[in-house]
């Protein structure tokens, strides 16, 4: 069986990995000392951050002390300005003397103020990358984040965003001290996929991506996609600033009630919740839109987070039951000590991926035939669907067409039972009928087109004022390369445009299919199969039209959820996005066939499964652009027993330098070379580096594979 992508990139250069060998325990980074009242030192602490994506300038920014819970001023002779207003890049700089503790930062809005609308899909009436001057729209914004002044500590970097803001609420629930900061903020980072960190990274201007190098501060890019995408959740529907305030304080007493958990979905309540849903696809929206705005050499980075939120957020639901059920946060586990603790702890981490994912090939670990198949699986399914594209785009036509008959009948326009699909399709190859039967009000389609056959039965019901449908499928398409099943609970969601009275148009702008199906390809030598839960978005084209009909649907993104297999009795259960990078751009093309020949493929696959109490996943990126299907990242997660914590490694291959690079969040590098170095006739096989600081070499000798600290202690791997 072929070795996973795991065991390619490690195993070539260490070997015998999962020695029982003693390492240093690895504990939560967090003080155990509470410590909230002020002491004295005679110490400078420049208090900084960014607020916002560094998009609003002209705001005051205030920092106190907290003495028990309560924020205080602090004295003339504490703090250099009582206040600051942010500059052009939303940052700010105050200065504290002599204290040591917690302190709250607090962001609010003045007749300066200016912010730069960052939600992609608009700010009330502005529109993304608008100036809003907050005196000019008559609202007042608060934000807040909180952190500690260790003692002794020159630099506190503090940002302020709706992430911090709520942070530093649900701190007002417990007792704010060191120890309390760290862990609620990587709780609150965890729900969002972000690391502990978040609250010093630099952030980007979403706006202006195209003017600085996204790839060297990738946290501070998701971290911004993020904020970015929160503001979609917030502005959504909402034109009236003062309730985006009101939505984002029910939002927070959401979480406050639920102990910090995320909502899956949101429900029907009236009050405004944060779920997954709408965060997370608000940052892939956000994510899909700048990465549209971006030249193609800088888009990659972009299209990668787009597709590990999305895939992030899938994988989330699918962990619950049911849409009341709420996601609980999983914060990285860090290392305390120092550099070199950090170093060995990392080597620990590949220790315990080497074992759970059988790099050795001694463990009978479940997980070990789901991860070894995970890149063949991840290639032969995004082969199959860009090769099929057009074939899934024929199902969304026949669902969009049987759609505008049921619209057609409702209006009074056709007293019909049978209906000519070609009068219905601007696809010149589409042909076949679609006959009405009104006893159930139920649609029976029967459509061909050149090799494809598709049988669906539909029922409809029409929802959100007319402004969009969802429709109930079954049945079967048929192609020379798979066979897909639609079984029941299988349904489309389809939207229309609305005119300038808000009423329902005829002409759909977008939706989705969410089916429960049974794929199986066909005339190949290892047929692929897969069974389980199938989704599909789409944009529409008006330009590929006829004069009968101003409508081709676009492939946006497709979500596969569930067990794949093949011929070879090779089974994995895992979650597979694919998003097409520039469906968007494709709006303009003149010929069906030039868009489909024009589309790229990005592609994220994630695996995840329990052995020994461990829980585990990988998670892989690919790109398809060009042709290439390039494998361009690879990371892991686990779960200690008895914990609520992960422990993460991202792996990437630099062809350039011939190198493959692991990274944990802690910043630690270790570089693995392609060919082994001799170095005073010793050979090397890579090194251990955190903040530029070399902890660690890798080394062949006597046939083992072993790592020599620099404090001289050598260990075998």
């Amino acid at each position: 069986m072929k070795k996973s992508i795991l065991a390619l990139v490690i195993t070539a250069s260490i070997t015998g990995c999962g020695s029982s060998e003693d390492v240093s325990n690895v504990e939560p980074s967090v003080s155990l000392e509470s410590t909230s009242s002020n002491t004295t030192s005679s110490n400078t602490t420049k208090v900084s951050g960014y607020v916002g994506n560094g998009s609003i300038q002209g705001a005051t920014v205030t920092v106190y002390k907290i003495i028990n819970n309560t924020k205080i001023p602090f004295e003339k002779n504490e703090i250099n300005t009582s206040s600051v207003a942010t500059d052009e890049n939303g940052f700010y700089s105050i200065e504290i003397s002599n204290y040591t503790g917690p302190i709250k930062v607090e962001v609010s809005s003045n007749e300066n103020t200016i912010a730069t609308c960052e939600a992609t899909l608009g700010c009330g009436h502005f529109t993304f990358s608008q100036d809003m001057k907050y005196s000019e729209i008559n609202t007042d914004f608060n934000l807040s984040s909180i952190a500690y002044v260790s003692d002794g500590s020159t630099e506190v970097q503090s940002n302020v965003s709706v992430i911090s803001h709520i942070t530093a609420e649900l701190l007002k629930d417990t007792h704010i001290n060191e120890q309390s900061i760290n862990i609620t903020s990587a709780n609150i980072a965890s729900l969002f996929s972000l690391e502990n960190t978040y609250t010093k990274v630099k952030p980007l201007k979403t706006h202006q991506l195209s003017s600085v190098n996204n790839q060297e501060n990738i946290e501070g890019l998701k971290y911004s996609i993020f904020n970015s995408g929160i503001a979609n959740a917030l502005y959504q529907d909402e034109e009236d600033f003062s309730s985006v305030s009101t939505r984002l304080t029910s939002a927070i007493e959401d979480l406050k009630s639920a102990q910090g958990k995320l909502l899956a979905i949101q429900d029907e309540d009236e009050s405004f919740e944060f779920s997954v849903n709408n965060t997370y696809g608000g940052a892939v929206t956000a994510a899909q839109f700048i990465a549209n705005t971006l030249p193609e050499e800088q888009r990659q980075v972009v299209d990668q987070l787009a597709v590990e939120i999305e895939n992030t957020q899938q994988s989330k639901i699918a962990t619950i039951s049911d849409n009341d059920s709420r996601v609980e946060p999983t914060p990285t586990l860090l290392t305390p000590g120092e550099n070199l603790d950090k170093a060995k702890a990392m080597v620990n981490d590949i220790r315990v991926f080497a074992n759970l994912f059988d790099i050795s090939g001694n463990s009978t670990s479940s997980i070990i035939s789901q991860g070894k198949e995970l890149e063949p699986v991840l290639k032969d399914t995004t082969k199959l669907l860009k090769s099929e594209l057009e074939s899934f785009t024929l199902l969304n036509e026949t669902i969009s067409i049987i759609s505008e008959i049921n619209r057609e009948i409702n209006q009074g326009l056709t007293t019909d039972n049978v209906f000519n699909i070609k009068d219905y399709t601007a696809l010149p190859e589409m042909m076949g009928t679609v006959t009405l039967n009104k006893s159930s009000r139920t649609f029976i389609a029967n459509i061909s087109s050149e090799q494809s056959v598709i049988q669906i039965t539909a029922g409809i019901q029409t929802h959100a004022g007319n402004k969009a449908e969802k429709i109930s499928l079954n049945g079967l398409l048929s192609t020379p390369s798979f066979e897909l099943k639609v079984k029941q609970a299988s349904y489309a969601n389809i939207e229309f445009l609305t005119d300038s009275e808000q009423r329902s148009s005829d002409e759909l702008s977008g939706g989705d299919l969410a089916l429960n199906i049974e794929l199986k390809s066909k005339g190949q030598d290892n047929n692929l199969n897969f069974s389980g839960k199938f989704e599909f978005d789409f944009v529409t084209n008006s330009t590929l039209s006829s004069e009968d009909r101003e409508l081709v649907i676009i492939p946006n993104s497709m979500l596969l959820l569930g067990d794949f297999s093949d011929d070879n009795a090779n089974s994995i259960f895992a979650l597979l996005t694919v998003m097409i990078q520039n469906a968007e751009e494709q709006l303009d093309v003149g010929s069906y066939q030039d868009l489909l020949n024009s589309l790229k493929i990005a592609t994220g696959i994630s695996v995840s499964s329990s052995f020994n109490e461990y829980e585990t996943s990988v998670y892989l990126f690919m790109d398809d652009t060009n042709g290439k299907n390039q494998l361009l990242n690879l990371s892991l997660t686990y779960s200690e027993p008895d914990t609520n914590s992960a422990r993460k490694l991202s792996v990437v291959h630099d062809s350039e330098n011939k190198t493959t690079l692991l990274t944990n969040p802690e910043k630690v590098r270790i570089e693995i070379f392609d060919k082994s170095i001799t170095v005073n006739g010793e050979a090397q096989l890579g090194k251990v580096t955190l903040d530029s600081e070399e902890l660690a070499i890798i080394i062949k000798r006597d046939n083992l594979t072993m790592i020599r600290y620099k404090d001289g202690s050598l260990e075998t791997l």
